[in-house]
């Protein structure tokens, strides 16, 4: 996406995080981005499927109840320390979410579920 689609490269890490600045207008491929993203989304995908959210804890699909962030403020999912994430919807939706999945987040076959590294 950086430098062909746009330079800037701010909108690429979290506020909340602790994560380093990326150098403006310069791949970013070899380095390190705060959110976690769902490649492979189509237009056919509903409003309410998962686009990218915080960095979660891993990378499997969850259930209600399983851990998606930080519950003690460490890594991996610690964007918001303990205090949960941020969940992105195709239709451009936030919701906030506690650390534990109030509802299940699928990836369907096709999508592939980019998280960063911790």
């Amino acid at each position: 996406m950086v430098p062909r689609y746009t330079s800037v490269t701010e909108i690429f890490i979290c506020p909340g995080s602790k994560d380093k600045k990326l150098p403006e207008a310069k791949p970013f491929a070899q380095r390190k981005i705060s959110y976690a993203y769902c490649m492979g989304r189509t237009i056919n995908d509903g409003g309410d499927q998962l686009l990218m959210s915080d960095a979660l804890a891993n990378t499997p699909p969850k259930e209600t109840g399983h851990k998606i962030f930080s519950a003690n403020g460490k890594k991996p999912g610690n964007n918001h320390h303990r205090f949960g994430g941020n969940l992105m919807f195709c239709d451009g939706q936030i919701q906030s979410s506690p650390a534990e999945a109030s509802a299940p987040l699928v990836i369907p076959p096709g999508v592939t579920l980019l998280n960063p590294k911790p």
